[in-house]
């Protein structure tokens, strides 16, 4: 895993990523070079997620496709993302999905097996819930393979005795398309005034297709931006003044706090030996005509709460503006840095790390480094 950031005002894009990178889906390692600037253009190319796409080097793939691109006629970074992709798919091993399919089976059987023998009902509801609300990326639903296997999954089912086979078949899938290398591409165009950015999530060489997710962009973008990428909870939390998982628990207080007062407070008063039947009736009544607002009062705390962190985060991007190249630069390098350590005061494993390397683009002076890790001593 990394943590990377851009940052855009209309004059400059800064940007500042960790070296740690991840390798087979689960080792992390430090050292690696993850952005890469596009030579004598205002452009530059970062990447974060698993370090290599169908088992190749991405730091391999990038260099050899910016060495063998002439970008003279590229004048936008929407060009720049199409030549990429093709570069990948001609260079690239094409996937072989039923493959993978037929080796994770029997594997996914004994796992799924294992997992709910150890939940009780209420757990394994919440867990087919879950399942059945997974997103998949478009182009699986498209694939042949997708369809070929519903009779595994219908058996599955009735082997367990629980659950909807599709849930089954949402997660088994979800996990095959589960982890992908990101690519952001960032700079400004020829004939632009203001930077643009782009980023996606590349999963698989499809059959000389290569298959993305989670896409975005900001083009031609005349506004402040902040923009985190792969780890960016520290950073979100920070910016917005709150972090994702207090925010999380605190709705979640709030909820169980509406629901259980009303209940809670009848026991208190003890209705029976305090009121006639007809005024009993009349308050349960009350109660639950108000438990129906519940609902409306909760969204109100939740739109509160959301202007709360929407206030905090664009005082700080209204202030961009201001900030010079410098400036700049060392604020992404330094939501870099909280994050670094943020992971080695935890108790998670340490899927950031290693030195931080920092760019700054703009126009007129093109894409230049603030801070690059040097691989060996200037002594030698």
């Amino acid at each position: 895993m990394t943590t990377e950031i851009l940052a855009m005002n209309r004059n400059s894009i800064a940007i500042a990523v960790d070296s740690a990178v991840t390798f087979n889906r689960q080792k992390t390692a430090n050292g690696f070079t993850k952005l890469f600037p596009i030579d004598n253009f205002p452009m530059a190319i970062m990447m974060y997620g698993l370090a290599d796409f169908e088992n190749i080097p991405m730091e391999n793939l990038i260099a050899d496709f910016i060495n063998t691109t002439n970008f003279d006629e590229t004048d936008n970074i929407e060009k720049v993302k199409s030549l990429f992709l093709d570069f990948l798919a001609q260079n690239t091993p094409k996937h072989n999905f039923k493959k993978d399919i037929e080796s994770r089976l029997d594997i996914f059987k004994k796992e799924i097996t294992e997992y709910f023998s150890r939940l009780n009902d209420e757990e394994i509801d919440s867990e087919i819930q879950y399942y059945l609300g997974l997103e998949l990326p478009s182009f699986v639903l498209k694939l042949d393979e997708y369809s070929q296997y519903d009779h595994y999954f219908k058996n599955l089912k009735k082997e367990l005795g629980l659950g909807k086979w599709k849930a089954f078949k949402n997660y088994f899938f979800h996990q095959l398309c589960l982890y992908s290398t990101g690519i952001v591409i960032v700079g400004f165009g020829k004939y632009d005034n203001f930077p643009s950015y782009m980023n996606f999530d590349m999963v698989v060489n499809n059959n000389g297709n290569i298959e993305i997710s989670n896409e975005q962009s900001e083009l031609c973008y005349e506004y402040n931006i902040i923009v985190p990428f792969a780890q960016t909870d520290v950073i979100s939390g920070y910016l917005e003044g709150i972090r994702p998982e207090f925010h999380d628990l605190i709705i979640k207080s709030h909820a169980i706090f509406l629901n259980d007062f009303l209940d809670e407070f009848i026991e208190f008063i003890d209705l029976e030996d305090n009121l006639s039947e007809g005024n009993i009736n009349n308050v349960l009544k009350n109660v639950d005509e108000f438990k129906s607002n519940i609902t409306c009062q909760n969204q109100t705390f939740l739109n509160f709460i959301e202007f709360g962190k929407n206030y905090f985060f664009n005082s700080i991007l209204n202030s961009m503006g201001l900030l010079s190249k410098e400036e700049m630069a060392k604020m992404v390098e330094l939501l870099v840095e909280i994050t670094l350590l943020r992971y080695k005061v935890s108790q998670e494993l340490n899927i950031v790390g290693g030195e931080i390397n920092v760019g700054v683009i703009s126009k007129l002076d093109g894409f230049v480094w603030i801070k690059k890790e040097e691989y060996f001593d200037e002594k030698f």
